[in-house]
């Protein structure tokens, strides 16, 4: 118990818990240098009433409601009200310093100080719905709120009016509330003060002031700044706003004058500026990154208001203005998701003049306009240098100007790229009486869905209209894929660069306009598309269309329709060359197995037949003939990076290419030869059917079963043959020429091994008659290669002309024929291979001539005799009497069936021609029976009767009839008229 008498007195009380009636003034702790919160004397008391000054610290005071009298000085130092109730009337001062509030309410009214009040409330915490709450009809001469922690629940509310110094509101923070009402009456006697939030972290801070305000790196969740009235003819100098992180932001300013309104360097969800009045002459707002700001000015007044809002991250802009004598809006380098921007919105007033310019501005991304203007009368809008990109909407993706009427409108310098709407892709503007200049724009892929792929013009009356300088790329429409514009009397159209990007089903116009294209303009069509002028009329207006229209079915057109410096280019279509399909809006198609090159004057291109797998099978694009990595002239050559390969027409990657396969290919030779010497010849006539057999039948088979069965007669089939096999390899970097010298190296080094070991034994004298196995296997040899040795020449020597590129070698069309190598392999094959048949006669004439003179063959000190008899018994030793002149024969149709597999380029042709070779060939050989063994004159029957089937059931005997049947239904048409039910039952085919 703490006695009566000490009421007036100084009081120390120790540690310890006390209940009492009344509380001195002058109360603190016994030993309070000691930090020990548990000995902190604790006091209990009920109403109490304090007649003098309080100081009180380092003390608890709980279930208290206390009461001061009148004109008395506050100080709370260290103090902890737990479940206390505090009214304090018009105190001189108050002094809150590191006190603990626990459910707690301290009511302070100075509604009756005739003199200023001071307030300093510092370092304190509020718990549990702590209250401090201070009344104020009059000025404050201080009042400081500093370093508080308000909790949930809790609030600090302060009602005054104004102060004659800087009111400081810092530090605080908490998940409570801060209002603070500051509204002055009258003018401040000393120079006018301000308002200071800094530094504070609070869910929410409501401030209402008619003065100055400072608010800056404040964090928290909400604030509220709403701007009084001010008293009389009293002006703002400035509010500024800085370096806040709120998740939301209300200002209103209601009839206050502010010189300025400065936002700058915030970060904020949302801004909402909703009552924003014209007498506040300067808004601006820097450098800040808001969710959502919404500014809204009303109560216009005969004044000059200007907007600056620069170097800001703005989500949505929703701006509504009311007209006033002059209204300047600036937006300069912001980034914007949305812009919506209303003018003369409020009131029925006809604003003087209002401008907006904006520069430098970056829009990325939406589904609504860009940039919306509306509502704009007798004005300018200035769009200059600005960045617009990836919008949908339903008019005007990239900037919406509409309910414009006596305005200027500038849209220089900017970049509109993938906008898209229903109409005017990137830009609609819908105006009356106004002067309009579109210039040096970028319009890349934008898009509208039902008109106005770039641009949408609309209007009556227009004074001036200038669209030059643009560059229009890939823009999309169903009717004009660029611009269109209605109601212009005489728009002026130049300059500009149109790179067109028909879209399919569209009506292919570009352009629709009251007047014809200006030849200075510069347009490029698709590939495929001629430019052409059209005249749409209706009943209200006439327009003239630019197009880029396609060639119709049956007719095509190499590059681009263009207008360049004033010339029309590629305005007509070329015939469906043979061998393509040309259809509306699609690219030619070649059949499988051609390519097709552009002739010398450019404008149309011939097909040519596509030497044995270089080319794709399948219907193709008439430029992309090449298949398995292959390019260039008759798809020859290998791509960048791959090379061609042995037993295969592939191109392989050079990576899997191994040095070491060299020396497989340079052994080959040996093989071949010890292969020949220890294999039994006899008489010829078994390995000349099936050689004959196995060289032909690859030819007359379907490639892709070539494909699958070539690997296993590699060392069979003929060396030149051009069928692919699964297991090719390739030994380094080779052209064709050198694969091809590589192929012909085998056959050419198994003759010289096997003439080189004929010679040695010839000049030793070693050949008796039990070893002859040298000169017969020589002469087999040279019968057995020489078609794949011709074949291999043959396809050397092969050329062919190609528009553009002259004489190129048919399998390797990057290598041109005039060349020195060329003519001098040519006349070695003419010297050698052909006449080679010839010379079998004379071989067999001589041979025949030294058997008979010699006497005694079996006795000839050199060997000739024996020499002589192995050519005989190899040439002519399985055949009968009469036609043992038939090896000749052999080699000719050995000779005739290479000719035609090289020459014949034609896939079609070579069958038939094959087809008729074999029939001749079995034809001859079943009327001669040239054989003299039953065995022998079966097997070759066999064979040859199995290469007839083949050539008749290949696949290509049915597409050479197709082939025929169309070349014939052609001619008919031609020159006797249509023949309709042929050429159903052949589209049926």
């Amino acid at each position: 118990m703490i006695a009566s008498q000490y009421e007036n007195r100084s009081v120390c009380i120790s540690p310890g818990t006390y209940k009492t009636d009344f509380i001195p003034s002058l109360l603190s702790r016994w030993n309070s240098n000691t930090s020990d919160e548990s000995q902190i004397p604790t006091i209990y008391c009920g109403n109490t009433t304090v007649q003098q000054s309080i100081i009180w610290s380092d003390v608890a005071i709980s279930g208290c409601t206390i009461e001061s009298s009148p004109h008395l000085n506050i100080t709370l130092s260290s103090i902890n009200l737990q479940n206390s109730r505090l009214s304090l009337k018009n105190p001189q001062s108050l002094q809150m310093i590191r006190c603990f509030l626990d459910d707690c309410t301290i009511s302070v009214d100075t509604s009756l100080s005739t003199n200023g009040t001071s307030f300093t409330i510092l370092e304190n915490a509020f718990r549990r719905q702590s209250n401090l709450s201070v009344h104020s009809i009059n000025v404050l001469s201080q009042f400081s709120l500093s370093n508080n922690s308000i909790g949930m629940g809790s609030s600090i509310r302060i009602q005054c009016g104004g102060t004659e110094r800087d009111i400081l509101i810092q530090g605080n923070e908490g998940e409570g509330q801060i209002f603070l009402n500051s509204v002055r009456t009258s003018e401040p006697s000393v120079s006018q003060s301000l308002l200071l939030v800094e530094d504070n972290d609070m869910m929410d801070i409501t401030l209402v002031v008619n003065y100055a305000c400072k608010i800056s790196r404040n964090r928290g969740e909400g604030f509220i700044l709403n701007l009084d009235k001010s008293p009389r003819s009293h002006i703002v100098r400035s509010i500024e706003m800085s370096d806040n992180r709120w998740n939301r932001g209300y200002i209103w300013m209601r009839d206050s004058e502010v010189n300025l309104l400065h936002i700058r360097g915030n970060r904020m969800s949302y801004l909402n500026l909703g009552q924003v009045s014209s007498k506040a002459l300067k808004l601006n707002v820097s450098e800040n990154q808001i969710g959502q700001l919404v500014v809204f000015r009303y109560q216009c007044v005969p004044y000059t208001a200007m907007d600056i809002m620069a170097y800001n991250t703005i989500g949505r802009l929703e701006f509504t203005s009311c007209p006033t004598i002059i209204h300047r809006m600036n937006l300069l380098r912001n980034n914007f998701t949305t812009a919506l921007i209303s003018m003369n919105s409020v009131d029925k007033r006809i604003s003087e003049y209002n401008l907006i310019t904006v520069q430098h501005c970056r829009w990325n991304g939406g589904n609504d306009s860009a940039l919306k203007i509306s509502n704009m009368v007798s004005g300018a809008i200035s769009f200059v240098h600005n960045e617009i990109s990836d919008y949908t909407s339903l008019e005007g993706g990239g900037l919406l100007l509409f309910n414009m009427e006596s305005t200027v409108i500038q849209v220089v310098n900017n970049r509109f790229t993938r906008c898209r709407a229903n109409v005017g892709g990137a830009i609609s503007i819908t105006n009356s009486e106004a002067f309009l200049s579109i210039r040096k724009n970028f319009f890349i892929e934008n898009e509208g869905y039902t008109d106005s792929g770039a641009i949408s013009v609309q209007g009556a009356s227009f004074q001036e209209a200038y669209f030059s300088n643009n560059l229009f790329s890939h823009n999309r429409a169903p009717h004009a894929s660029v611009f269109s514009i209605v109601g212009l009397y005489d728009p002026q159209i130049y300059d500009n660069v149109i790179l067109v990007d028909c879209l399919p089903g569209s009506d292919f116009s570009l352009v629709s306009s009251s007047r014809p294209a200006n030849t200075s303009n510069t347009i490029e069509c698709p590939s495929g598309h001629k430019f052409v002028y059209a005249n749409s009329t209706t009943s209200t207006r006439s327009s003239y269309l630019w197009m880029c229209s396609p060639c119709s079915d049956g007719s095509y057109l190499l590059g681009a329709g263009e207008l360049k410096n004033g010339t029309l280019i590629n305005t007509k279509c070329s015939p469906c060359p043979d061998h393509v399909t040309c259809t509306t809006e699609k690219t030619p198609q070649a059949q499988g197995g051609y390519w097709c090159a552009v002739d010398d004057g450019g404008e149309e291109f011939t097909c040519h037949v596509c030497p044995d797998q270089y080319c794709r099978a399948d219907d193709h694009d008439w430029n992309s003939s090449c298949n398995d990595n292959r390019r260039g002239v008759l798809c020859g050559e290998c791509e960048e990076g791959y090379t061609l390969a042995f037993l295969t027409s592939k191109c392989m990657p050079r990576e899997q290419c191994k040095r070491g396969y060299l020396s497989f290919v340079i052994l080959l030779p040996l093989a071949y030869a010890g292969l020949l010497i220890i294999l039994p010849i006899g008489d010829g006539s078994v390995w000349k059917s099936l050689s004959f057999f196995l060289q032909t039948f690859p030819l007359l088979m379907d490639r892709d079963l070539i494909t699958r069965l070539s690997g296993i007669f590699t060392f069979f089939v003929s060396p030149g043959s051009q069928g692919s096999t699964s297991i090719g390899f390739c030994a380094g970097n080779f052209d064709y020429i050198t694969v091809q010298l590589f192929l012909l190296y085998v056959p050419m080094g198994t003759l010289v091994l096997l003439c080189i070991g004929c010679l040695s034994a010839i000049i030793t004298g070693k050949i008796r008659h039990e070893r002859r196995s040298l000169g017969t296997a020589l002469i087999t040899a040279s019968l057995l290669v020489y078609s794949g040795v011709l074949s291999i020449c043959l396809k050397l020597l092969f050329c062919v002309e190609i528009e553009g590129h002259g004489q190129v070698m048919y399998n390797a069309g990057t290598i041109s024929c005039e060349t020195t190598w060329r003519k001098l392999s040519a006349a070695g094959a003419a010297v050698v291979l052909v006449p080679f048949p010839f010379f079998l006669i004379l071989l067999r004439w001589e041979s025949t001539t030294k058997s008979k003179t010699e006497g005694d063959r079996r006795k000839c000190k050199y060997g000739t005799s024996e020499v002589s008899r192995d050519v005989l018994m190899v040439l002519e030793g399985c055949y009968r009497h009469k036609y043992r002149y038939w090896e000749t024969v052999y080699v000719l149709r050995r000779f005739a069936v290479a000719a035609v597999y090289v020459f014949t380029a034609n896939l079609l042709w070579t069958s038939s021609i094959m087809q008729l070779l074999m029939v001749i060939i079995f034809a001859s050989h079943a009327v001669v029976r040239p054989f003299k063994a039953f065995q022998g004159q079966m097997l070759e029957t066999i064979c040859l009767l199995s290469l007839v089937c083949l050539s008749i059931t290949s696949d290509s005997s049915f597409q050479y009839r197709i082939y025929v049947e169309n070349t014939w239904l052609k001619i008919k048409r031609k020159w006797f008229g249509h023949a309709p039910e042929m050429e159903i039952l052949l589209n049926d085919s």
